[in-house]
């Protein structure tokens, strides 16, 4: 997606009325179990829905869905020793195909992931043993 494609898109989802069950907006949230348990709902609910992909955006204030930009590093991001876009390829299940999508403005950065479910017929289970429950 070039960079025109990728604000368009941004600011679509953030004129929905609500979250929906495919899109979630964070500000800063760093936290790798609770961003593999929301990339696996978020793929589950998006599949359900007959939606093509779910999104998880950071830089746009959960409510008011004012875009705010963000602090948050995907690609400085660990769990443990392993990068967090790695880990979370290798403990989802069934893979999903994750494109990680950052948009520098002069006065913030914006940035989201957007993923699909590779498989047709089932839904991802969450992060291998972290004890949440599949959507």
């Amino acid at each position: 997606m070039n960079p025109v494609q990728l604000e368009r898109l941004l600011h679509g989802l953030c004129r929905l009325s609500g979250e929906r069950e495919w899109v979630e907006f964070k500000e800063n949230n760093d936290e790798p179990k609770m961003i593999g348990e929301t990339v696996s709902a978020l793929s589950n609910a998006a599949r359900l829905r007959g939606e093509p992909y779910g999104y998880l955006v950071w830089c746009v204030r959960d409510g008011s869905h004012e875009i705010v930009g963000t602090a948050f590093s995907p690609s400085q991001a660990r769990k443990g020793n392993e990068e967090l876009e790695h880990w979370l390829v290798r403990m989802l299940t069934p893979r999903l195909d994750l494109r990680f999508y950052m948009l520098p403005t002069p006065i913030s950065r914006w940035l989201f992931w957007r993923f699909r479910r590779r498989c047709r017929h089932r839904c991802s289970s969450p992060v291998r043993n972290l004890s949440v429950s599949v959507v």
